[in-house]
C-alpha cells in the first residue's frame, strides 16, 4: 500500500512540474514577443530619426552596431546595411549578395550561440579599393552541429555568395568574417579601412 501511495505520490509530482515547465515555457515566449514588439518600436523611431547613422554619411565610414538578440534586428540589421553599401558604392549584384550573406550571419548569430555571455550581436563593415569586408560577431560557442552546417545551409549560402568566409570561435563567442572583392566598374573608396 505504501509503494502504491509513494507511486502516485511521484506521478502527482511529475504531473505538477510539467504543468509549471508548460506553464514557464508559455510565460517565456510571451515576454520574448513582448520584447520583440518593443524592440521593433525602438528601432523604427531610431531609423526615422535624423541623426542616426550607422555607417557614417560623411566620407566612408566604417559600418557598425551592436544589437539585442531578436529577430527583428536582423532586419535593421539588413537595412542599415544596404544604406551603407549604397554610400560607399556598392551596388547591384555585389550589394545583394553581400546583404544575403550579412542578413543570414546575422540568422546566425540570433539563433545559435550557445550560452552566450552576452544577449548581443555586433556587425562591423568596411570598405578598401580591393574589398568589401563584414564581420558578424555573437558572444556565444556554437553547437557541434551547427558548426558543422548539419543543422542548416546557413554557412554554405555564406560561402556560395562571397569571396571569402572565416569563422572565428573562441572563449569569447563567434565571429563570421567574410568579404567581396571589388569588381571593375565600381567606384574606389576615398579611404581604405578594414576590419
Amino acid at each position: 500500500m505504501d509503494v502504491v501511495i509513494a507511486a502516485r505520490s511521484q506521478r502527482t509530482r511529475a504531473r505538477h512540474a510539467r504543468e509549471r515547465a508548460v506553464m514557464l515555457c508559455d510565460e517565456a515566449r510571451s515576454l520574448r514577443g513582448v520584447s520583440e514588439r518593443v524592440t521593433k518600436a525602438i528601432l523604427s523611431e531610431l531609423e526615422a530619426s535624423p541623426t542616426f547613422d550607422a555607417g557614417g554619411t560623411r566620407g566612408r565610414q566604417p559600418f557598425g552596431l551592436r544589437l539585442v538578440r531578436l529577430r527583428v534586428c536582423v532586419g535593421f540589421a539588413r537595412r542599415q546595411l544596404g544604406c551603407w553599401l549604397a554610400r560607399v558604392g556598392v551596388d547591384g549584384v555585389a550589394a545583394r549578395d553581400i546583404s544575403l550573406a550579412f542578413t543570414e550571419a546575422c540568422a546566425n548569430a540570433v539563433e545559435h550561440p550557445v550560452d552566450p555571455t552576452r544577449q548581443v550581436f555586433e556587425v562591423f563593415g568596411s570598405i578598401t579599393s580591393n574589398d568589401v569586408a563584414i564581420r558578424v560577431r555573437d558572444y556565444g560557442s556554437w553547437s557541434r552541429r551547427t558548426a558543422n552546417e548539419e543543422h542548416g545551409r546557413g554557412l554554405a549560402l555564406i560561402r556560395s555568395l562571397m569571396d571569402g568566409v572565416d569563422v572565428e570561435r573562441g572563449t569569447s563567442g563567434t565571429a563570421v568574417r567574410m568579404w567581396k572583392v571589388r569588381r571593375d566598374g565600381q567606384p574606389s573608396p576615398s579611404t581604405s579601412t578594414r576590419t
